[in-house]
């Protein structure tokens, strides 16, 4: 339609204007989520399990946080939604919990799975950022990137020669070899079994990222521990061995996301509408999934004892005392 408003005396100033208003109109009709948008997300740093109160975030507008649950709740509802045509992140992680980065990477896959989607980044600097990136469809990388797809190690802090000096011991008492909680005060390196733990978990973290690289990417096992001996991975080298699809810059990414959901003339007029993760989780919250039920707790009498007639009602076998 708009492409015959220029011809029309009067009007050809206000394309623009008119273009922003349908735009809005859209948008409100969707419950404030553009219909064919992108969703962006910025994954510098993995989303906090928990948020809390910020009052500087409130002083400075910048918001309450989206916390973990809530992007991988995001993603999934995404992956359902018609509004929704693709997704695009930087993955550029900086340390972060594998537990955390495994269950986002999940919900990316489930979403790469029946939609464009596309990661892109300067570099990949270690081996959890490429582990997250290898979930989207696409893996983009600038020319002076490199893939740190290198493994794991681990290190840990040991108190025992500290305190010796100051001349303070440690007393505390353990239960089994491999609770090793309390060598931080009582040795002063690795024990044979926190050794061996430590190892066996770094062992199976690494197995369980191999894995699923391997199976996102279509490389063989074997010749994916090739190319983590060789690692930190240059660009071509990145790009022959099918880790990176794709050497490019941001703004050939977002018109190559515009291009897999099928948008062909690509213009900063026509191209698709873009929402921020946290916006569309934010637009979307009440639907996503009902608010997690409280705890119930029986009443307790003044003294702080829980009432023995309320206990067994809910279900809970009031304890004996003796008188």
């Amino acid at each position: 339609m708009f492409v015959f408003l220029p011809s029309i005396p009067g009007l050809s100033k206000r394309v623009d204007d008119i273009r922003a208003l349908a735009g809005r109109v859209d948008t409100a009709r969707h419950h404030g989520v553009p219909n064919g948008c992108v969703l962006e997300f910025d994954l510098r740093t993995v989303p906090p399990e928990t948020t809390g109160f910020d009052p500087l975030a409130i002083i400075t507008g910048g918001g309450r946080p989206m916390a973990l649950r809530d992007a991988v709740a995001a993603i999934h509802r995404a992956a359902e939604d018609p509004r929704v045509a693709g997704l695009i992140a930087r993955v550029q992680l900086a340390a972060s919990p594998p537990a955390a980065v495994q269950e986002l990477r999940e919900a990316i896959a489930a979403f790469s799975a029946v939609k464009p989607s596309l990661a892109w980044a300067e570099t990949y600097p270690g081996t959890l950022s490429y582990y997250l990136a290898s979930a989207f469809g696409e893996v983009w990388m600038q020319s002076s990137g490199s893939v740190g797809l290198i493994g794991f190690a681990s290190n840990a802090t040991f108190l025992r020669d500290a305190l010796d000096k100051a001349g303070i011991e440690a007393e505390i008492v353990a239960r089994g070899e491999y609770k090793s909680a309390a060598n931080l005060f009582t040795e002063d390196g690795f024990t044979d079994a926190h050794r061996e733990a430590v190892t066996r978990m770094l062992e199976s973290l690494q197995e369980q990222v191999w894995q699923a690289v391997a199976e996102s990417r279509k490389i063989d096992r074997d010749a994916l521990d090739a190319l983590a001996d060789r690692a930190p991975l240059l660009r071509d080298d990145a790009v022959e061995s099918g880790l990176v699809d794709r050497i490019g810059f941001r703004d050939e990414a977002y018109a190559r996301i515009a291009e897999l959901i099928g948008v062909e003339d690509i213009s900063d007029e026509d191209a698709p509408p873009r929402l921020y993760l946290a916006r569309y989780a934010g637009a979307a919250r009440s639907r996503l999934a009902p608010p997690a039920p409280p705890i119930p707790t029986p009443p307790r009498w003044a003294g702080g004892m829980p009432c023995r007639s309320c206990a067994t009602a809910s279900g809970n076998t009031p304890s004996r005392r003796d008188g």
